[in-house]
């Protein structure tokens, strides 16, 4: 069972339960941290948001900057398919929905411990911990996109406020800083987070990638987390029933798709790798993922469900 190949889902009416030009509402968490935390008033939130997401779009396309965001050319969009931002799921506040979020807060705010969001888009989790008492200094950010962290800035208002926040762009399967672009906090590349996390939040992730890429993803992210017991990996991502290999949304590219066995084994193989050991806990929803409901588009096969896991370092 595989994925569609990435031009036959561009020609896929349902493609549009993806990509979204319309904002009609917003989850109440985000439209709380947007007035309380970036002091937006009640009747402007919705605005902002559209227009950062014009920007981005614009930025991603090239189109003419006064261009309306429902105008810009939905083939634009779906030729760099990244459902996190073209669905507006930067909109969801998944870290404080995990049920460890409550420990990690502890952890931050009384332990001086220090959390990376790996792949964190406009790093609104982040601001999420700001919002609930945790000192900037303590988080870190990482996406490949380095407009996103420049985003994120303008969608929550608090470039002065976040400027002891760690952001950095890099590539996890890449060797060195050579790909690492540090302009949001010039402090150095992915090398600067070696041996220096506590928690590291990993949502939407590794199931982008190979088994083999996954391996090395993984094991870059334990080499980020400090050589100590209590070390925390968590977070959620696409999963199978029936676990392997299916095709990816760009031509050419593949992904491995877990079920909580081979999620396992795949943690096994990072330990080896990087001479670490960890206890994996990892469930997978009692239903698949529906159609209308986050990633559950049509074309999305049956057996499709979240993971979700904590992993502990041992």
């Amino acid at each position: 069972m595989v994925h569609l190949d990435a031009q036959s889902l561009r020609d896929r009416e349902d493609v549009y339960e993806w990509y979204t030009t319309e904002i009609d509402s917003i989850p109440p968490a985000m439209r709380r941290l947007l007035e309380e935390h970036s002091g937006l008033s009640p009747d402007r939130v919705i605005p902002h948001i559209a227009e950062v997401v014009r920007r981005r779009l614009v930025h991603q396309t090239g189109l003419d900057a006064s261009e309306d965001l429902p105008s810009i050319p939905l083939a634009c969009v779906v030729a760099d398919p990244r459902p996190r931002f073209s669905s507006l799921r930067f909109l969801n506040l998944n870290l404080s929905a995990n049920p460890h979020y409550g420990d990690i807060l502890h952890r931050l705010t009384t332990q001086s411990e220090t959390l990376l969001d790996a792949g964190c888009c406009f790093g609104q989790d982040l601001r999420k911990l700001v919002f609930d008492g945790v000192p900037p200094r303590s988080l870190y950010g990482l996406d490949v996109e380095p407009s996103f962290l420049e985003l994120g800035c303008d969608l929550f208002c608090d470039r002065d406020r976040m400027a002891e926040a760690t952001f950095v762009s890099g590539n996890l399967l890449k060797d060195g800083d050579e790909n690492a672009d540090t302009s949001a906090n010039p402090g150095g590349g992915l090398s600067q987070l070696q041996g220096s996390i506590d928690v590291i939040h990993a949502s939407s992730l590794l199931h982008l990638f190979t088994w083999e890429e996954q391996v090395r993803a993984a094991s870059r992210l334990v080499g980020f987390t400090k050589a100590k017991a209590g070390c925390m990996i968590l977070g959620r991502q696409v999963g199978a029933l029936e676990a392997g290999e299916y095709r990816g949304l760009h031509e050419g590219s593949s992904s491995f798709r877990h079920n909580v066995e081979t999620f396992q084994r795949l943690w096994a193989e990072v330990g080896q790798m990087t001479g670490s050991k960890w206890k994996v806990d990892a469930q997978m929803d009692l239903e698949d993922v529906t159609p209308g409901v986050n990633l559950g588009q049509k074309w999305m096969e049956a057996g499709t469900r979240r993971l979700h896991f904590v992993i502990i370092r041992e």
